[in-house]
Parts: C-alpha cells; structure tokens; sequence
C-alpha cells in the first residue's frame, strides 16, 4: 500500500477540470472500483490467512500495518468512499 502522503484522493469532477486547464480532453473513462474492492478483499483475505508466516518475514508491526492498510482501502472501496477509474486524456 502506498504512503498516506503519497496517496491524494481527487474527486472525479475536479480531475476532469485539472486535465481540462491542462488542454487535455478526457475521450475515455472506465470505473474499476468493483475489480479494485475484490482484489482488495481477496488480498485481506490471504495477509490474514497467512499472517504468521508474514511476520515471520517483515515483523509483526509490520504485518499488522499491511492488513489495517488493506481493511482501511477495501472499506472505502466497498462503501463507494473511494471510487478506481482508468481514463485516456488527449491534447486538445
């Protein structure tokens, strides 16, 4: 999982305002918060699943950190808080 400071949730609305006064045309969008939420839970599934053998390698703290981050990502997912979209933006 990224880094908090590293992560900078943007509504859909203001990117597509962003890219507009950067001359760019949004000419395809595509939503993938379903496939992202079930990679998501299919990852927490398999950290807690095998969280021992996990921190075996990276520390317990560590392990810990992993699975809090992916519980946090696939709540959000999962609740629509965060929505995943693809898009090709091209010069106007």
């Amino acid at each position: 999982m990224p880094a908090a400071d590293t992560v900078w949730p943007v509504e859909l609305a203001k990117l597509t305002d962003v890219l507009r006064n950067a001359g760019l045309a949004v000419t395809w969008q595509q939503e993938y918060s379903s496939a992202h939420h079930a990679v998501a839970t299919a990852l927490l599934r398999c950290y807690r699943a095998d969280s021992a053998q996990i921190a075996g390698q990276i520390g317990e703290q560590a392990t810990a950190e992993l699975i809090t981050a992916h519980q946090l990502w696939n709540d959000w997912l999962g609740s629509g808080r965060v929505r995943k979209f693809a898009m090709v933006a091209e010069k106007q």
